[in-house]
């Protein structure tokens, strides 16, 4: 008895100790679609940059911090002094790309850094965080959208006012991405040089020149995107190899980053700009004389890029390769034959989207490594498709054999998908620029298996199928060419969230 009354006041101090040092909680919030900690954090606590505190408190239910869903609910700590800010990189070490397309923001969040910079784990955290990832159950709610990319934000000043929290999906990217190279190119630890891919015809564009970047992010994210834009140059003036310097195609080139490129708002956005084929010389050709046209210059930029790329910006990062129409077809080439020739670096390869363009069977047997997407979920696959409406033409992306998946339901039957499944479509009415974000706009999508396409059957989306003669010749006047990402941009940006979170569990 005595030895009791000898340790209680020993537990009952060591009891007060705890409920001292313990973080102090204010409130709870329930996470929507579109969040992420920078945000709640500037919400609650009045700076985004106080993140790691709320990281802190729900340990036990945040993996990773860049990867919070829907449903969750997070303690809040109280509104006292904050932690020391996390540090970030500074805006005004890059500059923007000149062009009228470019966007002019001024004030948005920098991207979430990794959380082991900003606090020291336990070993038991350490420990707790080994352990294999098990894998969720089908009705997992999707991740929350990803912070924006840092290179399309400067730091939000901590006296702005708390930034409400998003309600759907469609409200996540209403910004336009913004083109930013770095002044210069910040030293990094370099891999050894690529081996060379042979059969390549003449010199290549030499993308040591910062001039013949799109994009080169600050890399503040895990993951990377490596982006091949599509056809540039659709007018009847254009010549049959655009030069990599053509103003019109650089242009527009910008302008399909902004629209298209927040599909992969979760992950570094590179592009390089490349000598491309006009629309005008490839409906020329078509079949194996327009890949004989891609093979030649377009490949030779698009592999030079790669090697630089790799060698200098990516130091080991996993990575996605996109991109639309030509950039799709040259990036299934890049699959085929840089990729087979650099084992290490397609072993990083999350997945390749590369819609726009016809992948067959018959492409797919060129290396035994190369396979088709099945699923949300799976991982080093091909995601394609092409969107038409009901009874289009002939199509200049469509050829025999062409594979295709349902980019709603993840299926490769004919099971149709309503529009009500969609997060929403990012519709970009050609006639006054503006973007249509709202529900309104959801697109169904269903495979017809005997062409190898997505049938769209929504008649009321503005401004998706082609009006222009010029284009509707190649693609067929019913062809949604323009719109393959457009029409399923939310559910494709929750798609590349999904993909990315199973390569984590399977690494």
């Amino acid at each position: 008895m005595k030895r009791c009354r000898s340790i209680l006041p020993l537990f009952f101090a060591l009891v007060l100790s705890l409920l001292m040092t313990a973080p102090a909680c204010a409130a709870s919030y329930t996470v929507v679609r579109g969040d992420c900690l920078w945000r709640i954090a500037a919400r609650f606590l009045g700076a985004g940059e106080r993140w790691p505190e709320i990281y802190r408190l729900n340990q036990g239910q945040i993996r990773d911090p860049d990867l919070i869903y829907p449903g969750q609910v997070f303690d809040i700590p109280d509104d006292g002094p904050g932690e020391e800010p996390v540090p970030v990189p500074d805006a005004a070490a890059a500059e923007s790309v000149s062009g009228s397309a470019a966007a002019d923001t001024d004030s948005t969040e920098p991207a979430v850094p990794d959380p082991a910079a900003a606090a020291e784990e336990s070993p038991a955290e350490a420990e707790q965080k080994a352990e294999p990832a098990q894998p969720e159950a089908p009705d997992t709610p999707a991740p929350a959208e990803a912070e924006p990319p840092a290179e399309a934000k400067s730091p939000a000043p901590a006296e702005a006012a708390p930034a409400q929290p998003e309600t759907s999906a469609q409200t996540a990217a209403e910004e336009p991405l913004q083109i930013l190279i770095p002044t210069e190119p910040e030293p990094i630890p370099s891999p050894a040089p690529a081996a060379p891919v042979s059969r390549l015809s003449g010199a290549a564009t030499d993308y040591a020149n910062p001039e013949n970047w799109l994009v080169v992010p600050k890399a503040t994210k895990r993951i990377d995107t490596f982006y091949i834009y599509p056809t540039t140059r659709t007018d009847v003036n254009a010549p049959a190899l655009v030069p990599v310097d053509d103003e019109a195609m650089r242009t527009a080139a910008q302008r399909n980053v902004e629209n298209t490129c927040g599909v992969f708002e979760a992950t570094n956005v590179f592009v390089p700009y490349y000598r491309q084929s006009s629309l005008n010389a490839l409906a020329e050709l078509g079949g194996d004389r327009l890949d004989e046209a891609l093979k030649a210059e377009p490949r030779d930029d698009l592999f030079a890029a790669l090697d630089y790329y790799f060698t200098h910006y990516n130091t080991d990062r996993p990575f996605i390769l996109a991109g639309h129409g030509q950039g799709s077809a040259l990036g299934l080439i890049a699959l085929q034959e840089y990729m087979d020739a650099h084992p290490a670096y397609r072993a990083r390869m999350i997945a390749a989207y590369l819609p726009g363009c016809s992948v067959t069977q018959k492409a797919l047997e060129a290396s035994d490594w190369l396979k088709f997407a099945e699923r949300a979920d799976d991982t080093g696959v091909i995601v394609s498709w092409n969107s038409e409406y009901p009874g289009n033409g002939e199509n200049l992306c469509v050829r025999e054999g062409a594979l295709a998946i349902n980019p709603l339901n993840w299926k490769r039957d004919e099971t149709r998908a309503d529009a009500s499944e969609s997060l929403g479509s990012r519709i970009v009415n050609q006639k006054n620029g503006k973007i249509y974000e709202s529900s309104e706009f959801t697109a169904d999508a269903q495979l017809d298996l005997s062409r190898g396409v997505v049938l769209c059957t929504n008649v009321n989306i503005p401004c998706t199928l082609v009006d222009n003669a010029n284009l509707s010749a190649p693609f067929g006047a019913l062809s949604y060419h323009d719109s393959d990402y457009a029409l399923y941009y939310y559910s494709l940006a929750e798609n590349v969230q999904t993909r990315i979170a199973a390569w984590n569990m399977a690494h």
